[in-house]
């Protein structure tokens, strides 16, 4: 009864507030002027909801808002507040505003820095003509203020001042007229600019330099911008200067700045080169220039303008990269043999072949990538006429390559490799098949593993089968090829492979001859393949079947596989039996386990149930020393 009395009244306090009239901005900005900082800021708030509505609406609300917000400057608020009404300003300020902040600016540099901010953001030439000429009124920090201001709004009345300024014996104020030049550009601004850089003050003048040029291009006066990116492009200049130009001038004259950006490939400043390097990578008619001097440069160098080949996959540079894949220096080399997987062709398969091979680590991890990689549509043939007669090693990385590349046109080759006299090759081969193979493949691979049966590549012709057997589009058609093999078969072996192989394709039409073939004893190894299977099902399919066998097999082996696998089971989340069936699959488990091990496994499952009655169950261990501490922590 008193939450809902509670309730009520936090209701009707929510009615009476929301009954009350919005205030209007006169009074909301009557109670703001003595605001200082750290008060409630809720009547700023207010102030500020009012004002941007103002704003939204337009016209006569908007100007009527202005000049009340200019009434309460005159009228000697709180520093505070009039912070904050500047701001407001900011947003709603016009040509009519200028006259109230004009005195701002020379009355203090808090006061400057607040009227300057404000008056950036307002249209017109009063605002340019009152922060003139208060730069003729103020000094110090107030002063460069009120020029960075000038600079930010591109006032071009402003140069004559500027220009004069440049020279002050301030330096502050000299490097803030410099750069504000450079802000607004134009002959005039370059031309002051230019001069400033002969004096002290260079490193600003040099910045504001770039900035008339960058000015001038976005105008579309390449030609001026081309003059001063080339002035400053100069050996003479500092690298920063210098790499600034060259990506000014990369971007005016693309075509005219390649020599010189090829050159300082050669240059011993890793900085210029690094921006040489950005700027190549991004000019497709860099890849020829570069590859004519690829060779002349030193082994860092190289394996950076390889890079940059790399990048324009421009086929005319393959000659030059191909040429440094035989580099002694290990880095160049392997940087050519991973740029070949992009410039090269079937021509190409030989080396990289070669390199994948005999190389170091690195090479052959790139030769390996480059061969898989490679384009064209003789790669593969290229590929697959290498198999003859090469060696071991050289087959392997063929068949791995092939595999890769999805070769399915190397299929033939590929079963006859799975009777190659090296095993290794066998293994690599019943893996690509695996990757490569499709159903049409399928008898071919199940006779393959009958063959294989007992090997030491049995493993990977099981894989190679259910890899395939995969495939097949009908889940429930999967089984169908193994479960005629299995009934043909007679060799134990070799129906024991098959069982295995029927165990891992989940597909369910399989399970009744894998219960047949569990409770059978005449074929030992096939009875341990189908119990296995049952074990590992993927589904709870088998519980049942497991729950039987962990109860009742004295097969230990047998009994200890059903038990792990009914626990599997009863733990699924997906796909997995219900709650109260797996409390009784614990149950029963709780009574069947043998080891202290066994007992573990089924506190495990407990402890993922958040239900009381596993508790209980738990506590029946308590008392069992070999899992005493496991069962009080359930």
């Amino acid at each position: 009864m008193r939450n809902v009395v509670r309730a009520m009244l936090v209701s009707l306090v929510c009615v009476c507030a929301m009954a009350q009239p919005s205030p209007s901005l006169d009074e909301a900005l009557q109670k703001i002027a003595a605001y200082k900082f750290g008060e409630s800021r809720e009547p700023l708030t207010i102030v500020n909801d009012l004002v941007r509505k103002a704003d939204n609406a337009g016209g006569a609300e908007r100007k009527d808002a202005e000049t009340k917000l200019l009434a309460l400057l005159k009228s000697n608020p709180s520093p505070d507040c009039v912070d904050f009404l500047c701001r407001q300003l900011m947003i709603i300020g016009t040509e009519a505003s200028v006259p109230v902040l004009a005195p701002m600016l020379t009355k203090d540099e808090q006061s400057a820095d607040w009227a300057r901010y404000t008056l950036e953001n307002i249209e017109g030439n009063a605002v340019d003509e009152v922060l003139i000429d208060a730069l003729t009124k103020t000094d110090g920090r107030a002063r460069v203020g009120i020029i960075n201001s000038l600079g930010n709004r591109r006032s071009a009345d402003a140069l004559g001042a500027l220009a004069a300024l440049t020279g002050d014996t301030d330096e502050t104020v000299a490097s803030a007229a410099i750069a504000s030049l450079g802000l607004i550009g134009g002959d005039e601004a370059a031309a002051a600019v230019a001069k400033a850089r002969s004096g002290p003050l260079k490193t600003v003048a040099d910045d504001a330099y770039i900035a008339c040029a960058n000015a001038y291009l976005a105008s579309g006066d390449k030609g001026k911008a081309t003059a001063i990116y080339e002035e400053l492009a100069n050996a003479k200049e500092s690298a920063r200067i210098q790499a600034a130009a060259m990506v000014g001038l990369a971007k005016a004259e693309p075509t005219k700045s390649q020599g010189e950006l090829v050159a300082l490939l050669k240059s011993d400043d890793e900085y210029l080169r690094a921006v040489a390097v950005g700027l190549l990578r991004e000019n497709p008619r860099a890849a020829g220039p570069v590859a004519e001097i690829v060779g002349s440069l030193n082994p860092e160098a190289q394996v950076i303008a390889i890079g940059v080949l790399q990048k324009h996959e421009d086929k005319s540079t393959l000659n030059a990269v191909a040429q440094l894949a035989s580099s002694a220096d290990p880095a160049v080399q392997a940087a050519a043999v991973r740029a070949l997987g992009v410039l090269g062709d079937a021509g190409t398969v030989p080396m990289l072949l070669t390199a994948a091979i005999s190389g170091s680590d690195e090479v052959k991890r790139a030769a390996s990538a480059s061969l898989d990689t490679l384009r064209g549509t003789d790669v593969d043939p290229m590929l697959l006429g290498a198999m003859a007669g090469a060696d071991a090693t050289t087959r392997g990385e063929l068949i791995r390559s092939l595999a890769v590349r999805g070769a399915t046109s190397s299929i033939p080759m590929l079963l006859k490799a799975t009777e190659d006299s090296d095993e290794s090759i066998q293994v690599k081969a019943f893996d690509a098949l695996g990757a490569l193979g499709g159903p049409g493949e399928l008898p071919a691979l199940i006779d393959l593993l009958a063959k294989k049966a007992g090997s030491g590549v049995q493993s990977q012709a099981e894989a190679a089968v259910v890899a395939v057997s995969q495939k097949v589009p009908q889940a429930d058609a999967r089984a169908q090829a193994i479960l005629g093999a299995l009934s043909a078969a007679k060799d134990e072996k070799v129906r024991a492979s098959l069982t295995n192989v029927l165990g891992r394709l989940g597909d369910s039409t399989g399970l009744a001859t894998l219960r047949e073939l569990a409770a059978q004893t005449a074929e030992t190894e096939v009875q341990n393949a189908a119990v296995r299977a049952l074990a590992e099902w993927e589904t709870a399919a088998t519980l049942e079947d497991l729950r039987a066998m962990a109860a009742k097999s004295a097969n230990e082996t047998h009994r200890a596989q059903a038990f792990n696998g009914m626990i599997r089971v009863a733990r699924m989340n997906e796909n997995g039996p219900d709650v109260d069936t797996k409390l009784k699959v614990f149950e029963e488990a709780l009574g069947l386990a043998k080891t202290p091990d066994e007992k573990r496994l089924v506190l495990a499952g407990l402890g993922q149930l958040a239900d009381a009655r596993a508790l209980e169950l738990a506590k029946k261990l308590e008392n069992d020393e070999s899992v005493k501490e496991e069962a009080t922590a359930k």
